[in-house]
């Protein structure tokens, strides 16, 4: 069996996340966790995972990718009148329901963006 520190790093609002280099000079301290923390303005949880968790954790990171991408996007629109649909690609009405689930099971907020009227006209 391995063992696994696992770093679960959530950059405050606004913040980038910090590069290998960072990561790894705070790795070397004892309190590698408050260091990596204090370096990045970052909330960081450090925890030990066998095989299974981290086997387990791998769909979670590959969902979160999904919510950063459409949230870098613009997030996604939710008409009174429509279909939901990504500001990025207002014809692809279904990934705003898998954006939705998606942010439900990692129990983060979803971004919306305010309706604009003419891009939804041209999605139609």
């Amino acid at each position: 069996m391995r063992l696994f520190i696992v770093l679960d790093i959530q950059p405050d609002e606004g913040e980038p996340l910090p590069n290998e280099e960072v990561v790894q000079a705070a790795l070397a301290h004892s309190t590698a966790g408050e260091a990596l923390a204090e370096a990045t303005r970052c909330s960081v949880n450090m925890w030990l995972a066998d095989d299974d968790e981290v086997a387990a954790a791998k769909p979670n990171r590959v969902l979160r990718e999904f919510v950063d991408d459409i949230n870098q996007a613009g997030g996604i629109v939710c008409p009174l009148n429509g279909f939901s649909y990504p500001v990025a690609a207002a014809d692809w009405t279904d990934l705003a329901g898998t954006y939705l689930k998606a942010c439900e099971v990692l129990g983060v907020e979803p971004t919306f963006s305010p309706e604009e009227e003419d891009d939804h006209e041209s999605a139609e």
